[in-house]
Parts: structure tokens; C-alpha cells; sequence
């Protein structure tokens, strides 16, 4: 299954967004089986939109929770 999800910031954190993910990646759960099949970040760092596919809706839970 596909889904979007939307993750929005604080406004002036885009360079504190920037540096997790450069440290610690997209921290999807290691055999969670979810893949990010694409995401856009918006011009201003407020706002990332991702599309992750999941085998099924309870996968995404632990990713959600972090």
C-alpha cells in the first residue's frame, strides 16, 4: 500500500531538520518492511511530503511514533 505523509516544522528548524537527517537518516525501523518511494521537501524547510509504501498500516506505527 502507498501512503503520503506530511511532516511539518517549526518555523526557522529547517537546519536543525537538515542536520537529523544527515546524522541519523529517514529512521525507518530496520525489517519494518516500509520504503520511501519518494519526498519533497518545501522551498522554505517548512513542510516535507513523503510517499512510503507499507505492507500493511499497523508497519507504520513504530516509524510514527519516533
Amino acid at each position: 500500500m502507498l501512503v503520503m505523509v506530511v511532516e511539518r516544522f517549526k518555523a526557522g528548524r529547517s537546519g536543525d531538520v537538515a542536520r537529523r537527517f544527515r546524522e541519523r537518516g529517514r529512521l525507518i525501523p530496520e525489517g519494518s518492511g516500509l520504503d520511501c518511494v519518494a519526498n519533497w521537501m518545501a522551498l522554505d524547510g517548512a513542510e516535507c511530503c513523503r510517499r512510503m509504501g507499507s505492507p500493511t498500516r499497523e508497519a507504520l506505527e513504530p516509524w510514527r511514533s519516533q
